[in-house]
């Protein structure tokens, strides 16, 4: 853990400061932005500190500009170095005067009961924190300190996880009572600031990690991209930026054409597509459907396999995280369901709804899929299971100690976590498996293998199920 700093900063009086005729450019970016969202500057502010120097340089800014502000600081116990950067941020705050709030979580215990990934289960414990001191404090804002880096990466993120270009909104500058006023600005902008002002920070060493997906792109990705154009986290940005405002102009444009072909009823809304189509064509219908499952928190492989029901058979469903979505003749029909419902217990499904379903499995998208057998091959990663060895309803649930299976190739069961083991999967990917399981047995384990007894015989299966994750 390493401290920078080329002197202890002289700190002038905020009155001195304001009257000077060459207020710093970070400075005036923030006070323009606090400005535009009509931020009075009697206004209490909490800025979420980490102690590294964006957040660090960002709750100076505030203080400098004489705004009320308090620092929130979160200690997620995951380094060695996390207690001394809270303690750093308090020694830092305190001697300007402020209120400094630190939280302690046990994280990796949380991700665990959770079955979530470390990053997610830092994201909710910091933001349920936040909300709670919002409400205790009264404050108008929390700030934090995400730059026009962290949109870059975002963006980047997006695409390499294919999720929807229409719904590419990246890191907004306001959500709720949380504002980013640097999201226009760079992180070599902030260190130069940072070093002209000798402001102390904390270099946190994770972020060499790159293990993590948001430091490859940052350390591996980036670097060759900008080798090839310095220029393209700039370009990226002032594009991305004319983008959202075509978007938004076209989101309001279709919205407003095409809203009545969304019908609000007691336990469902319904898409009259047909109309859509009638109203505004094929293409135009579809960008509307888009949008609009993004605003209900669909991402993903889901909005394409939605959009490719309007052509599918009536009676098909996909299940999302609180919604079941149904082909009805002319319609889709989207179920309003509890968000707990079938997400992390369990799916229970008959073999009608098995025919061809996407169920959201809490991080993936479980895809499931019946089809003739002809001796064709299937993708790697797809499991394929003999359907008519199956004995329906099937559950699919997270697996459990004590569940066994017999795999593939072999005659005798062996405890799943066995399996792992021998396989050395992480704690992690454990927590992420599924296993299938009809009315005798498990019969598949996601994203491994399927049971032996539910092997394709060449000579007899006449039907299967085709298994993966998305």
């Amino acid at each position: 853990m390493e401290t920078h700093k080329s002197t202890e900063r002289s700190i002038k009086s905020n009155i001195a400061f304001l009257n000077c005729t060459s207020m710093p450019d970070l400075h005036k970016i923030v006070l323009d932005f606090l400005n535009r969202q009509e931020i009075s500057r009697s206004a209490q502010l909490i800025c979420a500190v980490s102690g590294g120097l964006d957040s660090t340089v960002l709750a100076h800014i505030l203080l400098d500009i004489g705004y009320p502000t308090l620092i929130a600081n979160c200690d997620f116990q995951l380094r060695v170095a996390s207690g001394i950067e809270s303690e750093f941020v308090r020694d830092v705050f305190s001697k300007r005067g402020t209120e400094v709030y630190h939280k302690k979580f046990n994280t990796q215990s949380y991700a665990d009961e959770e079955k979530i990934s470390i990053q997610v289960a830092a994201r909710k414990l910091r933001y349920e924190w936040l909300d709670v001191l919002i409400a205790e404090r009264n404050a108008t804002a929390c700030l934090t300190a995400h730059h026009g880096d962290d949109q870059v990466e975002t963006l980047l993120l997006h695409w390499i996880k294919g999720n929807s270009p229409v719904l590419m909104k990246g890191i907004p500058s306001k959500r709720g009572k949380y504002l980013r006023p640097l999201l226009s600005v760079s992180r070599k902008d902030i260190l130069a600031f940072a070093t002209d002002n000798t402001i102390r920070w904390m270099e946190d060493e994770s972020n060499q990690n790159n293990k993590y997906q948001r430091n490859q792109i940052r350390n591996l990705i980036l670097p060759v991209i900008e080798g090839i154009n310095p220029a393209f986290a700039e370009n990226l940005l002032e594009h991305y930026v004319r983008y959202s405002r075509q978007q938004n102009v076209l989101n309001k444009l279709l919205t407003d054409k095409l809203s009545d072909t969304l019908i609000q009823t007691e336990n469902s809304i319904v898409f009259h597509f047909e109309k859509a189509l009638e109203i505004a064509g094929e293409n135009a219908s579809l960008v509307f459907l888009e949008f609009w499952l993004g605003e209900q928190g669909w991402e993903g492989k889901l909005i394409p396999a939605v959009l490719g029901l309007i052509r599918s058979q009536t009676g098909k469903i996909i299940r999302g995280k609180n919604f079941v979505v149904e082909k009805n003749r002319s319609t889709l029909v989207f179920y309003l369901e509890d968000a707990t419902a079938h997400s992390t217990e369990f799916v229970s499904l008959t073999e009608q709804s098995a025919q061809d379903i996407h169920l959201q499995m809490e991080e993936e998208v479980l895809h499931i899929h019946k089809t003739k057998w002809q001796g064709q091959s299937f993708q790697k990663e797809c499991l394929v299971l003999d359907a008519e060895k199956i004995v329906f309803p099937v559950v699919v649930r997270h697996w459990k100690p004590g569940d066994k299976m017999i795999p593939l190739g072999m005659k005798n069961e062996k405890k799943l976590s066995d399996i792992f083991t021998d396989e050395k999967i992480s704690l992690h990917k454990k927590n992420k498996t599924w296993v299938i399981e009809d009315q005798n047995q498990i019969i598949a384990l996601t994203g491994f293998r399927i049971a032996d007894p539910f092997r394709v015989d060449l000579s007899t299966t006449k039907e299967v199920y085709e298994i993966r994750l998305l």
